[in-house]
């Protein structure tokens, strides 16, 4: 990535909550609960998955930054999902939440050296990533269940 595509990759990430905050001001609270595909997790329950990845997120690009090669841990998704915060609580947490932690993740990444962006760490299920490429995939995975949600309540018709 040139610096221009990172300083507008890290701008994307930092506008995800405000994006994903405006929808769900639109949305009818009985909605949060619907799923957003056949067999798939609730609006709600996306939302929430949203914070628990991002913070993994947050913590592996600091990783990266500060101690390359570390091994960094996935974590049970769909385990973490059917906890019952991310079944039940109001979706206000976890977006006041994503307000505060895309603030600082963004501001963290704002004063990345160039020389780091290569820096890599080595992912449990995924193997080697690169900071560069963790920035573009949580950027692309907030903006991936925005359309996810935003589909569902188009398509829905309600």
């Amino acid at each position: 990535m040139t610096t221009s595509e990172r300083q507008e990759t890290i701008r994307r990430l930092a506008d995800f909550p405000s994006r994903l905050e405006a929808v769900l001001n639109e949305t009818h609270p009985d909605r949060l609960d619907e799923p957003y595909r056949d067999g798939g997790w609730t609006i709600r329950q996306v939302v929430h998955h949203l914070v628990d990845s991002h913070i993994n997120g947050f913590i592996r690009m600091r990783t990266a930054v500060v101690s390359p090669g570390t091994d960094v841990m996935g974590y049970d998704q769909d385990g973490w999902s059917e906890l019952a915060d991310n079944r039940e609580m109001p979706v206000e947490i976890s977006i006041d939440l994503l307000h505060a932690l895309h603030g600082r993740w963004a501001y963290m990444l704002d004063a990345v050296d160039d020389a780091h962006w290569q820096n890599v760490v080595f992912h449990s299920e995924n193997g080697e990533e690169s900071l560069e490429y963790m920035l573009k995939e949580y950027a692309h995975h907030g903006e991936h269940h925005l359309g996810q949600i935003t589909g569902h309540l188009a398509g829905a018709g309600k």
